[in-house]
């Protein structure tokens, strides 16, 4: 069982997303906005962590920038941006964004995501 941050003020979104992580057996851990996600990331180690774009105090680009600038922060942690709207891939490239996936999605679209940065070998990162 992994351990799976879902960062967004949006509750729909919220329940989503922690519908499908539950689904495949994974534990959610839940942040409201940008500054509470890198607390809760610092705090539990997640195994993967979804950013809304969208987030209040620190977006979910600055957000991730500050995580991947963070000693203590694993490299290779899979860093969703959850977004509706375009965002260039030069500022996904500079955030450390390790994948844009759309806020409004198919359930077994996300499980493809948890099964794929959640297999234990994430070599191809």
């Amino acid at each position: 069982m992994a351990r799976v941050l879902i960062a967004t003020d949006d509750a729909r979104l919220m329940a989503n997303v922690e519908a499908a992580v539950v689904a495949r057996g994974h534990e959610s851990v839940e942040a409201i906005d940008g500054q509470d996600a890198i607390g809760r990331v610092l705090a539990d180690a997640p195994d993967m962590a979804f950013l809304d774009a969208g987030l209040t105090v620190f977006n979910g680009l600055e957000a991730c920038e500050a995580l991947r600038a963070h000693p203590d922060v694993p490299r290779n942690l899979p860093i969703i941006l959850l977004s509706d709207v375009r965002i260039e891939t030069r500022q996904l490239e500079n955030a450390g964004v390790t994948e844009l996936f759309p806020k409004q999605f198919a359930s077994v679209d996300i499980e493809d995501l948890l099964v794929r940065f959640l297999t234990p070998d994430r070599s191809d990162m």
